[in-house]
């Protein structure tokens, strides 16, 4: 049965036709199999649907997407039981994500687009091109392992949500999300949005989130993902060490890689410039 659509826009403000094309910011309201998902787009040009990670929704993202969206159509949404997305009954289902994002796609005006994902987000779109190559043009990925047991930090904050309740004031907690800016980034204002983001994540969410990626496993079947893919790495990366996402890139048929010296595994908000080089030249062989 076809996903109900329900759409509107809104334009905040503009001086030229383009400026206008960009600012817009279009609402669609998908009914998927894990409930319904608002939909989100901006900007022209080649399509790319936009993953948020494990925490801080695709509000953490809005740097990044504000910058994608002057040059691409960008299109987001957030995971299960955040932001309007009201299939949290589905988090039972061992392969919500995958479902989720699935109907995404599906619902979209395109027959196959780009896909950037972050961390967690990136492990689910692996999921899905492995059984649904045709949905993606190309794959571009930061901060995504094929396997994530290896990572001690990952490792670390996992025992720490499973087993400790935290407030948003956690001294431990906020001092690794500052270490996930990477080497030498000491800007306040930087780190208290990331800090405000990932808090506005239920920790109970981030806890099953991670437990899926505990159980994430697709590197023995790398060899099915038929799909070009281009993946950036932080070199000051601690949940997902460059090691692991080159192991990864050299299993995956085709792809390429790109290390940003000195970005963690939010690069994409420290290093914004250097994230949008790296997926424009992966953009421009399409």
């Amino acid at each position: 049965m076809p996903s109900l659509i329900l759409e509107n826009g809104m334009i905040q403000s503009s001086h030229t036709k383009r400026d206008e094309t960009i600012l817009t910011q279009k609402s669609r309201t998908v009914w998927s199999r894990c409930g319904m998902v608002e939909v989100l787009s901006r900007g022209q040009g080649e399509p790319m649907l936009v993953l948020p990670g494990m925490a801080g929704g695709s509000r953490l993202l809005e740097p990044m997407i504000d910058q994608l969206a002057t040059k691409y159509k960008v299109y987001w949404f957030d995971w299960a039981g955040e932001g309007k997305n009201s299939s949290i009954q589905t988090l039972r289902l061992k392969d919500h994500p995958t479902r989720l994002l699935a109907d995404v796609i599906e619902s979209l005006p395109h027959e196959s687009v780009t896909v950037f994902g972050i961390s967690y987000g990136g492990c689910v779109a692996l999921d899905l091109a492995k059984h649904q190559p045709s949905k993606f043009r190309h794959l571009i990925l930061s901060g995504t392992p094929g396997r994530l047991q290896h990572a001690w930090a990952s490792r670390l904050v996992h025992k720490v949500l499973t087993r400790v309740p935290l407030c948003s004031d956690s001294a431990f907690l906020n001092q690794f999300f500052r270490i996930l800016l990477g080497e030498g980034v000491r800007d306040s204002a930087i780190e208290s949005f990331v800090v405000d983001c990932i808090w506005k994540t239920d920790q109970a969410l981030m806890a099953r989130r991670l437990d899926w990626l505990m159980d994430f496993d697709i590197q023995d079947s790398l060899e099915d993902v038929f799909v070009p893919t281009t993946l950036i790495t932080g070199s000051c990366d601690v949940v997902v060490p460059p090691a692991c996402q080159e192991k990864l890139a050299n299993a995956l048929p085709e792809s390429d890689m790109r290390v940003i010296r000195g970005a963690g595994h939010l690069g994409f908000l420290t290093h914004t410039d250097d994230y949008m080089s790296c997926i424009e030249r992966a953009m421009a062989y399409l």
